[in-house]
């Protein structure tokens, strides 16, 4: 059951999840999507992001593994 909180997703101990990178997936496609967008469309879009992209941002751990010229959002433990 899901539950509110301002909890930390840690990352698993194991690594039987690193091929399936959901997350930097869907934010990678988002991203390309905001670039292929009209300004106005690509503003409105962003905007609904934003709030999203702050709370994975505060509820996610810097890699520090990462590369550094990687996007932001693969730079972050997610599994």
């Amino acid at each position: 059951m899901y539950q509110r909180g301002p909890w930390i997703i840690y990352p698993a101990l194991d690594d039987d999840h690193r091929c399936c990178d959901w997350v930097g997936y869907c934010r990678g496609t988002l991203e390309t999507v905001c670039h292929l967008l009209p300004p106005r469309a690509r503003r409105e879009l962003r905007a609904v992001i934003r709030p999203l992209d702050e709370r994975f941002l505060a509820r996610t751990l810097a890699d520090p593994y990462a590369a550094p010229d990687a996007p932001w959002w693969q730079r972050r433990l997610t599994y």
